[in-house]
């Protein structure tokens, strides 16, 4: 394994984290699920849509990081992770509030 600097290693995992986070959070809930919690019809649509573009984001970070270090011959160690987020997927309120914290 190459010496990593954890300065450039550091975002990753928590790139690949929130990737993790969004992709089963929408594929477990989706606006109707939101109106079923108390969000309003429109709410439930734009918080579903935001949610969406959160997703795509951190993909696209943690792919472009993943460029990087790759190219650079850094090993991805955190890819061999695997992410459960079940226990924040309880109901769709708990799954937005640990969203809205990722994004803090």
């Amino acid at each position: 394994m190459t010496s990593q600097p954890d300065t450039i290693v550091s975002p990753c995992p928590n790139a690949a984290l929130e990737s993790a986070y969004y992709s089963q959070g929408l594929a477990a809930f989706n606006a109707s699920s939101l109106e079923a919690g108390g969000f309003s019809a429109n709410l439930s649509q734009a918080v579903i849509a935001q949610l969406t573009v959160f997703g795509e984001d951190e993909k696209k970070h943690s792919a472009y990081i993943d460029g990087v270090l790759t190219g650079a011959g850094l090993d991805l160690f955190y890819k061999t992770c695997t992410i459960d987020f079940s226990g924040t997927l309880d109901t769709v309120l708990a799954y937005a509030a640990y969203a809205r914290a990722f994004e803090k």
